[in-house]
């Protein structure tokens, strides 16, 4: 897999967390994203951002070499698209901090809240996941991650209110172990690792955040269009994964015990 990368000099040992930002035609909000993140961060974080440019054919690549001379950046470019999930897994293999942090290049995350997730307390078998409370999305996105959600509860007996935010904040270690078994689920990638994450027997604690509309109210990643074609091709991805699990239980003695989990008001 090709990428192009551009980086500003910095000591990576001295950094903490790695802000990962997937993109794909998002050059009128990215920016502001960024320099939004960056201002509000709190005055003991040490971090950088990886912004993985998903095959954009707008100006995206101007502006971030132009930016990463004023902020820590690194950008991967992807000459053809790698999807969602693709590019994010990639990411996460790159990455080379203790923790990451994932934030959406639409601006739909308040960076007051961003800056809230780079205060947690940390610990280094849990993750933490940004619930949105009230959705600020089309009636027809919010359906599509209640029924996402509703399957996976079903199938998999995992119980998140919110599995398909992007906000997360997640161990690096971890998050590279199970971020190579996503095979299944490219549009939904973080429905597919919440369920390994879990069978995994790792913690996750999901925290109450404010959620903004996007700029032009969908997804440059999931065009309007596409939406339909995503949720066969997802929908067919969790019975592979249903099935693939369901098998692996079959073949050992003995069930990994649940782990309760926990939602912080």
């Amino acid at each position: 897999m090709e990428s192009k990368e551009s980086s500003v000099a910095g000591e990576a040992s001295n950094l903490d967390t790695t802000v990962i930002i997937p993109s794909r035609n998002e050059v009128r909000l990215l920016g502001s994203v960024l320099t939004g993140i960056w201002a509000m961060r709190p005055r003991n974080s040490r971090l950088e951002f990886l912004v993985l440019d998903d095959a954009s054919t707008d100006d995206t690549p101007t502006v971030l070499d132009s930016l990463s001379k004023e902020i820590p950046l690194t950008f991967i470019r992807h000459p053809r698209s790698l999807g969602f999930g693709g590019a994010l897994a990639h990411g996460i293999q790159q990455a080379q901090t203790p923790w990451l942090l994932f934030v959406d290049a639409d601006a739909q995350y308040d960076p007051e809240d961003v800056r809230r997730f780079l205060n947690l307390p940390r610990d280094p078998l849990t993750l933490f996941s940004g619930w949105r409370v009230r959705r600020a999305d089309p009636f027809v996105r919010i359906f599509i991650s209640i029924l996402f959600q509703t399957m996976n509860r079903i199938g998999f007996d995992l119980r998140m209110k919110d599995i398909t935010s992007s906000l997360k904040l997640i161990p690096s270690g971890p998050a590279k172990e199970i971020a190579r078994r996503v095979h299944y689920m490219n549009g939904s990638f973080w429905s597919e690792f919440m369920v390994r994450w879990a069978r995994a027997g790792y913690h996750w604690i999901e925290i109450p955040i404010h959620h903004q509309p996007r700029f032009d109210s969908h997804s440059r990643v999931f065009a309007p269009g596409s939406l339909g074609r995503l949720v066969v091709h997802q929908g067919v991805g969790f019975l592979r994964l249903l099935r693939e699990l369901s098998l692996a239980s079959e073949k050992t003695t003995s069930v990994p015990t649940a782990v309760s989990q926990n939602t912080v008001r």
